[in-house]
């Protein structure tokens, strides 16, 4: 386990992040879903996210999407400016590089390992 997650973690709260990632499929199932919702990727059921794929240029087809509005219109989150594309595409970068990044390092936190005294020798 990381330093970090050693500090913010308690006892009952790393036995169950060890425990999500025992269950792959949970792992797999969590990473998509946030990675499909902040990157747009190609998502097909049973398999892994390609949260690479056409995020950029979603934006760049102003084909980003929207919420409905009050008034019920489409309210659409497309930058009007290069600039504003470009600031856009690198949050968009940066949060898919945050979640693969700390699903990486969850990926790591097993249990620790138990060494049983007979497997220890008592002549050194």
């Amino acid at each position: 386990m990381n330093p970090i997650t050693e500090q913010i973690m308690n006892d009952i709260e790393k036995d169950k992040l060890i425990a999500f990632n025992e269950d792959r499929v949970m792992f797999e199932a969590v990473k998509k879903y946030l990675l499909v919702y902040l990157s747009q990727g190609v998502a097909t059921p049973g398999k892994p996210l390609v949260g690479n794929v056409n995020y950029a240029l979603q934006l760049a087809w102003d084909r980003q999407g929207g919420v409905m509005s009050d008034a019920g219109k489409v309210v659409a989150f497309t930058p009007r400016t290069d600039a504003e594309l470009g600031a856009d595409l690198r949050a968009l970068a940066r949060g898919v590089n945050i979640i693969e990044s700390g699903f990486k390092e969850l990926a790591d936190v097993k249990r620790p390992e138990v060494v049983k005294v007979d497997d220890v020798n008592p002549a050194n």
